[in-house]
């Protein structure tokens, strides 16, 4: 009996002792793939194999085998968890940047223009209530419609191209400029050549341009200028008027004889048309008015009218030779102009 006693003791060491062996295999399985599967984050191996020592070394290789299947199915839904997410941060990411780039299109394509007429003098025909302000026209025979400041006065609606009154625009331009306008329609601008030349070509189409003055004593006048219209770019867009009013004197047509303006070219710091190879004026000799006087215009010998020239303020207006002068209204001395505004409107 003891004997038995014996060979059963005997068998159940031999038993824990195949258990025990076969636990550590599974260990050294389980660590190798929490090795593998952990994919660096050893924070989380270290406590898997805190959690495999604890364990009690009698469960049997079935429960571990168990908790091992169960860690697996748990790491591979995190691991989904983690896809799923990144997948939603892709989707949102290329959804941010669609958004982007159909905003970017959409700011690149310019809103159509809504024409409101040929010029503004239409416009206010048309709607005699009408406000100063800018408006859209598209004058016949013009592919692109183009915005202007108009001038709703009780004599009918005026098409600005040209204002000053102060030193925050610069006007001395070169001639690509001046072709294409520059400036801020509500403030100082000018409205660009090519523009005019659209607003007066034309057969059987008449304009009168107008020319308003401010002087720094409040005074203020004015000259008006009928058949007004300029010629082509190839011709550099020569000036054209007829019959003059006003009260600020013909200073297109000079002060003097031999500088009249009427039927010259625009000139500029680059393309010169003023006539002068050279103009002799005393003892000083003047090869291009546009260095001397500023800005733009039409040079004739220089000329009696040029307000395209530097701005000056109150105190520093007067003996410059570029400014904003009409000679025929303010002198002997060199008067730089407080405003001036240059506009026209058909007839």
């Amino acid at each position: 009996m003891g004997r038995l006693k014996e060979l059963l003791s005997t068998n159940q060491e031999e038993l824990r002792a195949k258990q025990r062996e076969d636990w550590l295999c599974w260990i050294s399985q389980y660590r190798k793939w929490l090795v593998k599967e952990c994919d660096g984050a050893r924070e989380v191996c270290t406590i898997e194999e805190e959690r495999i020592r604890v364990m009690d070394s009698t469960n049997p290789p079935v429960v571990l085998r168990n908790y091992i299947a169960q860690n697996a199915v748990q790491k591979m839904l995190t691991s989904q968890r983690k896809l799923d997410k990144m997948w939603n941060r892709i989707f949102f990411c290329g959804l941010v940047v669609c958004l982007i780039c159909l905003t970017e299109q959409t700011q690149g394509q310019k809103t159509p223009l809504v024409v409101q007429g040929t010029d503004c003098t239409q416009i206010k025909t048309l709607s005699p209530r009408a406000t100063s302000g800018v408006y859209v026209i598209q004058p016949a025979g013009v592919r692109f419609p183009f915005k202007v400041y108009c001038e709703m006065l009780a004599d009918g609606g005026w098409t600005v191209f040209q204002r000053r009154s102060g030193a925050e625009v610069l006007f001395n331009r070169k001639w690509a400029v001046y072709k294409q306008g520059f400036g801020h329609l509500r403030k100082d601008h000018w409205l660009g050549l090519s523009k005019v030349f659209a607003l007066t070509k034309g057969r059987g189409r008449r304009s009168t341009m107008r020319v308003d003055l401010w002087d720094f004593e409040g005074g203020t006048a004015f000259a008006e200028y009928s058949d007004f219209r300029l010629g082509p770019e190839r011709g550099a867009y020569k000036l054209n008027v007829g019959a003059y009013k006003g009260n600020a004197g013909d200073a297109i047509r000079g002060k003097y004889a031999g500088i009249d303006q009427n039927g010259f070219g625009f000139s500029t710091t680059d393309k010169d048309n003023d006539g002068c190879s050279p103009c002799i004026f005393g003892d000083i000799a003047e090869n291009e008015c546009s260095f001397s006087e500023g800005g733009g215009w039409w040079y004739s010998r220089c000329g009696s009218a040029s307000l395209n020239g530097d701005w000056h303020p109150v105190g520093e207006h007067i003996g410059w030779a570029s400014g904003l002068h009409w000679e025929t209204w303010k002198g002997p001395a060199p008067y730089s102009a407080r405003a001036s505004r240059m506009m026209i409107k058909s007839v």
